[in-house]
C-alpha cells in the first residue's frame, strides 16, 4: 500500500487503522504506523508526478486516542504519559476522550503509594492547563488525591493554574497546606511523606500574589523564602519585585538589589530602573549618577527609546520638575565622563528631545560635546506624546559603589530580555505609591529583624 503514489494511504486510512489497532489492543503495531506515518516510504518511488509532494504526516488527536485505548487492557500508564507528552510538544489539544481513557488507564493502574501514578497525573493536569481548560484542572487533582499522594510537582503545576486564573484563596490554601503537611490522600488512615516548598513553590506563590494584588501576603511569602535560603530568579521574578515596591513594599526592592550585590552579582535591569525613579521621587540627583556609572560597569545599557518609555511610565509619578533639576546635574558633569558612559549619554539626548522640557541654554554646550544630532527622528517620533508631570514623594536608598565591576555579565550585553507577566503593566501603573523617608538598612540587618520576628512569633505562640 505505501509502495505506490496511487494506493499511499492518506489521514482518514490512518486513522481507521489507528482505532482498529488501538481497539484490537496492538500497541506495538500502533506505534509502528506512528513511525511509518512520520517518515513516509521506506524507498523511493518511480512515476511521481508531483515533484514536491511530501507524504509525511503528524500524527492528530484520533491516533493518540487510538494509542491510549490500546494501552487500557495493557495498563500501560507510561504509554498514556507518553501520549500526553507528545500532544503538548505538538500543539493539540487534548479531547475529552483523551482525558477519559487516560483516567481509565490510571484506573486500573492505581495503587496509594505509586510514585510514577502522581506523575502521570501530573502530566494530565499540565495538558489541562496548555489547552485552557482549567476546571478540568481542578477536577483531576480532586480525582487524582483519591488515589495517589500529590508530588511537589502536582503542588506546583496546580498554585500555577489558580494563580494565574484569579483564583488566589485556593492557591494560598495549597501552599498553606504543603507548609504544614496536608496534602496527602483524601481517604482517611492513609499515608503519605511530608512535602515541603521548594523554590519554584515560592516563586509561584509570589506570581500569585501579584496578580491578585496581594502585597502583604507576597511580603509574608518572600520572607519565607528567604529564610529558607532561597533567592529570587531576578531574570523570571524582578518584575513582582518592582510591582511589589510600587505598591508600598519598597523594602522588598532594596533586599533583593542588595543581596545581588553581596553575591556578587549584578542586579537586573529593570530594579535599577526603578531604584532611579526612587531617587528621582526624593530628589537625590547624585544616587541616580551613581546607579548609571554603576550600571555602566557592570556592561548593562538604557537606550534612548528605553528612557522615554521610562518617562511615559512613570509622568504620574515624577515631577516634571525632578527631570529639569537631573538634567542640571547632568549638565554640570565633565563631558568626557559623560561622553565616555552611553547611559548618561542616552538620558541626555532622551532628555534633549522630550517635548515636556525646557531645555536651559547650558545644556546644548554638553548635547554639542557629546555629538548629539539634533534632527534624531527615532527619538522625535517618540516624543511627542510625552508629558513629564505628575507629583513625587522622597524616599532614600543605599548603594554600594563599584561592586558591579568584576559581576559575572551575562545579561546580554545590556539588553533586558522581556520576560515580565503580560498584567505586569497592568498592576504596576495600578500602584504608583510615594515612599516615606527612610534610612534603609542592608539585607543582612533585615534578614536578622525577620529571623527575630519569626522567633518572637514561636515564643508567643508556644
Amino acid at each position: 500500500m505505501r509502495e505506490h503514489i496511487s494506493s499511499y494511504p492518506d489521514m482518514p486510512a490512518y486513522h481507521s487503522i489507528a482505532v482498529t489497532l488501538g481497539q484490537a489492543g496492538y500497541l506495538k503495531e500502533l506505534l509502528n504506523i506512528i513511525d511509518c506515518l512520520r517518515t513516509g516510504p521506506s524507498k523511493l518511488m518511480t512515476n511521481v508526478k508531483f515533484l514536491h509532494w511530501d507524504p509525511r504526516l503528524e500524527p492528530d488527536v484520533v491516533v493518540y486516542n487510538a494509542v491510549l485505548n490500546a494501552c487500557v487492557p495493557w495498563k500501560q500508564w507510561k504509554g498514556a504519559f507518553w501520549v500526553l507528552q507528545q500532544m503538548r510538544q505538538s500543539g493539540l489539544k487534548p479531547s475529552s476522550a483523551t482525558y477519559g481513557l487516560a483516567m481509565e488507564v490510571e484506573k486500573l493502574c492505581k495503587c496509594p503509594s505509586s510514585k510514577p501514578l502522581a506523575v502521570t497525573f501530573t502530566g494530565l493536569i499540565q495538558s489541562s492547563a496548555a489547552a485552557g481548560h482549567i476546571h478540568d484542572c481542578v477536577s483531576i487533582f480532586q480525582y487524582m488525591r483519591e488515589f495517589c499522594a500529590p508530588n511537589i510537582g502536582t503542588i506546583n503545576s496546580m498554585i500555577k493554574v489558580y494563580g494565574q486564573n484569579n483564583m488566589f484563596d485556593e492557591s494560598r490554601l495549597l501552599f498553606e497546606g504543603i507548609k504544614k503537611g496536608r496534602m496527602g490522600l483524601q481517604n482517611p488512615g492513609s499515608s503519605d511523606s511530608r512535602l515541603s516548598p521548594d523554590v519554584f513553590t515560592y516563586n509561584l506563590m509570589l506570581e500569585a500574589c501579584t496578580v491578585a494584588h496581594e502585597w502583604d501576603y507576597l511580603e509574608n511569602v518572600y520572607k519565607q523564602m528567604v529564610l529558607r535560603g532561597y533567592s529570587i530568579d531576578q531574570s523570571q521574578h524582578a518584575w513582582l519585585i518592582v510591582a511589589a515596591s510600587r505598591a508600598g513594599k519598597w523594602h522588598l526592592l532594596d533586599h533583593a538589589f542588595e543581596q545581588s550585590l553581596e553575591m556578587g552579582e549584578i542586579p537586573y535591569i529593570s530594579l535599577y530602573k526603578e531604584k532611579i525613579c526612587q531617587s528621582l521621587q526624593a530628589g537625590e540627583y547624585a544616587k541616580v549618577i551613581t546607579y548609571i556609572h554603576d550600571m555602566a560597569q557592570g556592561s548593562l545599557n538604557i537606550t534612548p527609546n528605553e528612557w522615554m518609555q521610562l518617562f511615559k511610565e512613570n509622568e504620574n509619578r515624577i515631577r516634571k520638575e525632578s527631570w529639569q533639576e537631573l538634567l542640571h546635574e547632568l549638565n554640570s558633569l565633565n563631558a568626557d565622563d559623560s561622553g565616555t558612559n552611553p547611559i548618561l549619554r542616552n538620558l541626555i539626548t532622551s532628555l534633549h528631545h522630550s517635548s515636556g522640557l525646557d531645555m536651559p541654554p547650558d545644556s546644548r554646550k554638553c548635547i554639542s560635546t557629546l555629538g548629539i544630532v539634533e534632527g534624531d527622528k527615532e527619538l522625535v517620533s517618540h516624543s511627542s506624546n510625552i508629558q513629564l508631570t505628575g507629583e513625587g514623594g522622597k524616599m532614600t536608598s543605599n548603594i554600594q559603589n563599584g561592586t558591579c565591576m568584576e559581576a559575572d555579565q551575562n545579561q546580554n550585553n545590556g539588553v533586558e530580555k522581556d520576560t515580565r507577566n503580560p498584567l505586569m503593566a497592568d498592576i504596576i501603573n495600578d500602584n504608583m505609591h510615594c515612599f516615606p523617608d527612610s534610612n534603609l538598612p542592608s539585607s543582612y540587618e533585615i534578614l536578622r529583624e525577620w529571623r527575630q520576628n519569626i522567633k518572637e512569633k514561636v515564643i508567643v505562640e508556644c
